[in-house]
């Protein structure tokens, strides 16, 4: 059966260990179909998809999770992002002339940080080195040094998509340590192709049969973009004043291209103008946008 974009949550309840399972085809090859990426830099931007998906599922506000890898020797910087509504998005900027061998080859000497940016309230930000050998080995690093939480990822891409699964033990009175340890067993036993192919429900029956799970709604997360032209627009206005002037005394027109789904903005002095004027004009439907 073919891959089909999914997270399913699903919390262990006599442990108090939550976790969720999430398959990425068609929304990460949406993503990777914009850039020529090489083979280690696609398999680790979907390992990095699927994170972000997680980690965004995990938390009750509503708002934006991104997670970046930077300053690395062969990655300049790696963003991926999601939303409470499961709209992904991410790309990779990197040196064409490094090695691309394997992780540290790619990151070496470079940071991982989660930034959470809430609607309402205030935005947070940690951040590690990069000095573990995989980016599951990282995050498991991350959440045990920022938020104090045992959590372990498995990581995989197959075939034009990518999966993850996540465990995580929440804080409890009498915690049962031997638990922990059997569910981490389990999962190390399973394989990227029962990842991607299983349906979540039939793959947790197959991991944890001896176990009574409690599973959620299934999301389907995808691939979407928050750019608009009106922060294409409010993008140029930030160009000083003097400077932009005299942009739009040489040219009709200037342009706007969003990096991470191509999409191309096109402004006319007039319209520049007029949000100089005045900054509330909604102007969505003003300019034209071409992908």
């Amino acid at each position: 059966m073919p891959a089909q974009d999914s997270l399913q949550r699903f919390l262990f309840e006599q442990g108090n260990i939550r976790g969720e399972h999430v398959v990425l085809a068609e929304s990460y090859q949406k993503i990777l179909s914009l850039y020529a990426y090489p083979e280690p830099i696609a398999k680790l931007l979907g390992q990095a998809l699927c994170s972000v998906a997680m980690i965004t599922a995990m938390l009750k506000f509503e708002g934006r999770i991104s997670l970046q890898l930077q300053h690395g020797s062969a990655i300049s910087l790696l963003f991926v992002e999601a939303n409470h509504h499961g709209d992904l998005r991410g790309l990779v900027h990197f040196h064409p002339e490094a090695s691309l061998d394997d992780f540290q080859d790619m990151v070496r000497g470079g940071v991982m940080s989660v930034n959470l940016m809430p609607e309402k309230g205030k935005q947070y930000q940690g951040v590690i080195s990069l000095e573990k050998q995989d980016l599951a080995s990282c995050l498991t690093q991350y959440f045990k040094q920022s938020e104090q939480l045992d959590t372990e990822f498995w990581l995989c891409t197959q075939n034009n998509a990518a999966a993850g699964l996540m465990l995580q033990k929440l804080p409890q009175e009498h915690p049962d340590p031997e638990l922990w340890n059997e569910l981490q067993i389990l999962t190390q036993t399973v394989k990227p192709n029962e990842m991607i192919e299983l349906s979540s429900e039939v793959l947790l029956k197959r991991l944890y049969a001896e176990h009574d799970l409690q599973l959620f709604e299934v999301k389907t997360p995808h691939f979407k973009c928050q750019c608009s032209n009106e922060r294409a627009l409010n993008s140029i206005l930030m160009i000083p004043q003097k400077e932009l002037t005299q942009l739009l005394k040489e040219q009709p027109t200037l342009e706007s291209d969003c990096e991470f789904c191509r999409a191309h903005y096109q402004f006319t002095a007039d319209e520049i103008y007029q949000a100089l004027l005045d900054p509330d004009t909604n102007s969505d439907n003003s300019s034209n946008t071409t992908h």
